[in-house]
Parts: C-alpha cells; structure tokens; sequence
C-alpha cells in the first residue's frame, strides 16, 4: 500500500478527490490519535476563517430559533385543510395568483378574510 503522508493543508475539493481508500487511511490515521495529539496538530482559526465561522452559527440559530420547514404565512398558527374546488375556477385562481406573485394558499387565506369582512360590514 501506498502511504502518503500530507504535510500540507488539504482542501476539501483534494480530499474529495481522493480514492475511497486513501480517504479510509486518512480517517484510520485521525482516529487512532489521541485527543493530545489532534490538539497538538491544530491551530487556531485565521480571521477568514473565524467569520465564516460566525456566520455559519448565526444562520443556524436563526434556523433553529424559527424551526424547519416552510414559514408561517400569518401570525396565528396555520391549520392545513381540504377542499374540492371546480377545476376551471382553481384554474382561474392559479392564473391571478401567478399574475399577482401569491401562492395559492395566501390568496384562498386573503379571499376567505375578505369574504367574511364584507359579510360582516
């Protein structure tokens, strides 16, 4: 087997490069060091770097702060439901909505406010 050592900083594009049994040499090797010695062989992060990697814990705590998935269109919690609509009229409304840059679920929401508003008036 060949045993390369890397005395140079590798970048994330050379290790990817790399052939699946070389990349096992290199994990073999990092694990079987100690914590002292994995220690010894890091160095702090250049102000690049140390951006980045502010950054990078910014965006995850907003992304943890606001959860997963698609975001909230109101205040209140939205509740998901299902209705039958005639295809010609859902057609019409795909065709506004895509018209006025809403989806389908903020203008049924808007016209349903609407409807109940002017019945209420």
């Amino acid at each position: 087997m060949n045993k390369k050592h890397v005395d140079h900083e590798m970048t994330a594009s050379e290790f990817i490069a790399l052939s699946d049994q070389e990349k096992s040499r290199i994990y073999a090797e990092v694990d079987g060091m100690s914590d002292k010695e994995r220690l010894a062989k890091s160095r702090p992060l250049t102000p690049k770097q140390r951006a980045a990697w502010r950054k990078l814990q910014k965006k995850m705590q907003e992304e943890h702060r606001r959860g997963r998935g698609r975001p909230r269109l109101g205040a209140e919690v939205a509740r998901r439901v299902s209705i039958t609509v005639e295809s010609s009229l859902l057609d019409r409304a795909d065709a506004w909505a895509r018209t006025n840059k809403v989806n389908r679920s903020e203008l049924v929401s808007r016209s349903l406010a609407s409807f109940i508003a002017a019945k209420l008036a």
